[in-house]
């Protein structure tokens, strides 16, 4: 079974610093907040984005599928009290000229197989869209 593990520090002036393999990423762990980071509830979004855009890439073999370009957009709603993601909603945009239930069954197969998506869904709602083409 594969383990992970990320390494985080404060930085001495503002903010904070994970570190995983030879990857680094900034984080906003201000009160106030920061524009060129990372807050927690956008580094979870963004795990989730990144495990679809994976999971893309695990199915185009799988499904034996042609995708010239994917792209996706998630969002949050947030809860005040007690303090947790609501739900989470993404849209999924697919370049291929694959059939429709082709298309279909690598959004069932993302459903069922993302890691991430999967872990986010046992407390919050996870929603979501396949589109075929380019985000507008």
């Amino acid at each position: 079974m594969p383990a992970y593990e990320v390494f985080a520090q404060r930085l001495p002036h503002r903010g904070s610093v994970a570190t995983a393999k030879c990857a680094q990423v900034l984080l906003d762990t201000e009160f106030e907040g920061r524009q060129d980071a990372f807050n927690s509830v956008e580094l979870l979004l963004a795990a989730l984005a990144g495990g679809l855009l994976e999971g893309v890439a695990e199915a185009r073999a799988r499904l034996g599928l042609t995708i010239a370009g994917i792209a996706v957009r998630v969002g949050g709603t947030f809860q005040d009290a007690p303090r947790k993601l609501q739900r989470a909603e993404y849209t999924l945009w697919v370049e291929s000229d694959a059939s429709d239930s082709t298309l279909a069954s690598l959004h069932e197969y993302l459903r069922e197989s993302v890691t991430v998506g999967n872990t986010i869904a046992v407390g919050c709602e996870v929603v979501g869209t396949l589109m075929r083409g380019k985000p507008a």
